[in-house]
């Protein structure tokens, strides 16, 4: 409760909203802007691939564990492993 009186208190004095103007007999403008994004680099969260590039190393190195649906056994635990320790290599290094 205290921090949310304390909050609102110093934020009150910085509110920056925009007065609202209203369009008395004006014709209607279109305006139209386009939004270009270009990261800076292909992958922009890196220490989130690094994480997860060790996590596909390390976990089915430890823990193998394939992919099955009730009774029929898609992919083996070895198969599986292998697909995920490549990819993380692949991951490990793009990052």
């Amino acid at each position: 409760m205290v921090i949310f009186l304390l909050f609102s208190f110093i934020f009150a004095f910085v509110k920056n909203d925009q007065s609202v103007t209203f369009m008395e007999n004006k014709p209607f403008e279109r305006i139209q802007r386009s939004f270009n994004y270009t990261p800076a680099s292909i992958f922009t969260n890196q220490w989130s691939n690094l994480a997860f590039g060790i996590g596909m190393i390390v976990i089915p190195a430890i823990f193998p564990f394939g992919i099955r649906i009730r009774h029929l056994r898609i992919l083996s635990p070895a198969v599986f492993s292998t697909i995920l320790i490549v990819g993380g290599v692949l991951l490990l290094f793009f990052t």
